[in-house]
């Protein structure tokens, strides 16, 4: 991914990255966002 982001080929190298974001965020949302207190459950 270095060599291609080097080179300016941001689409593919960003391609997987977006892809790992996005799988992490839909398995576990908190690892982006702040968990919520749990005075409000």
């Amino acid at each position: 991914m270095a060599t291609q982001v080097s080179h300016h080929m941001m689409l593919n190298a960003l391609t997987p990255l977006v892809l790992i974001w996005v799988a992490a965020f839909l398995r576990d949302r908190y690892i982006f966002l702040p968990a919520p207190d749990k005075d409000y459950l």
